[in-house]
């Protein structure tokens, strides 16, 4: 939620440096919703995943878009911009470019720091969180569609 206020964060804290993934929101969307939906249940007995649904879309489709914007751009060296699947292919490289990107130098035992928290934490290890886009009545080219200017000036790739 922080991602439309960044500006804000770097007047008070100019010398903040941001990493800034990006992910398929045909991926996110219903995951999101469906950790919103769920959340909600937590605090209370009437709970209306659709209306959830509509209002999640809405907020995140134009917070994504917003910082798509020419006028959204910020700091140059100050965000480094990093696709989800990069992380997951090689996490290890991702991170490299992203410390160059932001002008920072690695350490050099940040490599193997990285290998073994995955190694210790391999994806699933806690349960899989299951839904499905449909279940919240929403469908993966809309949401694609609705994004365009956010997938566009990220080069978001899609997921299948």
């Amino acid at each position: 939620m922080h991602l439309a206020r960044l500006p804000a964060l770097f007047a008070v804290y100019p010398d903040a440096r941001i990493l800034r993934t990006h992910r398929d929101p045909a991926k996110t969307m219903p995951s999101s919703v469906s950790t919103l939906v769920h959340g909600r249940w937590t605090r209370s007995d009437h709970v209306d995943p659709d209306e959830i649904a509509r209002t999640a879309v809405f907020g995140l489709s134009l917070m994504l878009n917003g910082i798509a914007a020419p006028d959204a751009a910020l700091p140059a060296g100050q965000v480094a911009e990093l696709q989800y699947l990069d992380l997951l292919h090689d996490p290890v490289e991702a991170v490299a470019r992203a410390y160059e990107t932001l002008g920072l130098t690695m350490a050099p035992d940040v490599p193997d720091r990285i290998r073994t928290y995955l190694a210790a934490r391999p994806q699933g290890h806690a349960g899989a969180h299951r839904y499905s886009p449909e279940e919240f009545g929403l469908d993966a080219a809309t949401i694609r569609a609705d994004l365009a200017p956010y997938l566009e000036a990220f080069a978001v790739p899609t997921e299948t």
